[in-house]
């Protein structure tokens, strides 16, 4: 089930909004995973169907 835009638009929200000089490295690389892992999902569920 996809988000709703709602949903979507927070996430990106977030990630635009971040003050790069008060988060870690770790938090970093976390959302760098979660933003990679929206987009892999974004693009399997937007493949058309082969068959």
């Amino acid at each position: 089930m996809a988000p709703e835009n709602g949903e979507s638009r927070v996430i990106a929200r977030k990630v635009i909004i971040l003050d790069i000089s008060l988060i870690t490295a770790a938090e970093m690389v976390g959302i760098a995973a979660i933003v990679l892992a929206l987009g892999v999902t974004y693009w399997l569920v937007g493949k058309p169907n082969s068959h």
